[in-house]
């Protein structure tokens, strides 16, 4: 499932159809970034998996997460887009933490997991 997807206006497109949207671009098998777009132009970064400053062991590689705040942020969107209550510590389980050398599982798996707990359907392609 390598591959961007991005989720707007009900449904899974190539492009963003609204402002509200949420893109989920998937590296390979350790890793996925995910951005949620919310009004006002606020936008969040997650990953799932492991964080690409790990992956490459490169600090310059991705920014520090604040994984409480960001699992605010994604808790927000599905409130805001999907009328759907998600708890924030669902939410965080699923967040790739920095430091982590390996992931513990494939990031497709815990992708899915993740656009479950949304509410999501798995994007085709």
């Amino acid at each position: 499932m390598i591959g961007t997807f991005i989720y707007s206006n009900g449904r899974w497109d190539s492009a963003p159809t609204s402002d509200l949207y949420l893109a989920i671009e998937v590296q390979n098998s350790d890793y996925a970034q995910v951005d949620y777009h919310l009004k006002h132009g606020r936008v969040g970064r997650v990953y799932l998996g492991i964080q690409p400053k790990d992956y490459f062991d490169n600090e310059r590689a991705s920014r520090d997460v604040d994984l409480p705040t960001h699992a605010q942020g994604i808790s927000t969107w599905a409130k805001t887009v999907l009328d759907r209550d998600v708890a924030i510590d669902d939410i965080t389980a699923l967040l790739a933490p920095a430091g982590i050398d390996t992931p513990t599982e494939d990031v497709e798996k815990v992708l899915l997991r993740f656009l479950a707990l949304l509410g999501l359907p798995t994007p085709s392609r």
